[in-house]
């Protein structure tokens, strides 16, 4: 039986929207693990769909000085027919 999970539906203007909240989301995932496991391990996806993504987090100050980089351990996931 599944969880009774509370879920919220957000409708952003545009793709770099999306993009911001999706890096907010994250620091504040990683933040929240490092905090409980000392650690962040996050899996990115391949293709262009996530790139303006990765290049928010990595390129704008602010979000790159807000992901902890040095206890972030990261994967790349694909799929495989």
């Amino acid at each position: 039986m599944a969880a009774n999970v509370n879920r919220e539906v957000q409708v952003l203007p545009d793709g770099a929207a999306i993009a911001r909240r999706a890096a907010e989301r994250i620091i504040e995932a990683a933040a929240a693990a490092v905090k409980e496991k000392g650690v962040f391990t996050i899996s990115l996806a391949g293709g262009s769909t996530p790139k303006a993504l990765y290049s928010l987090l990595a390129t704008d100050a602010s979000f790159r000085s807000q992901m902890p980089w040095e206890k972030t351990q990261i994967f790349f996931g694909d799929e495989v027919f």
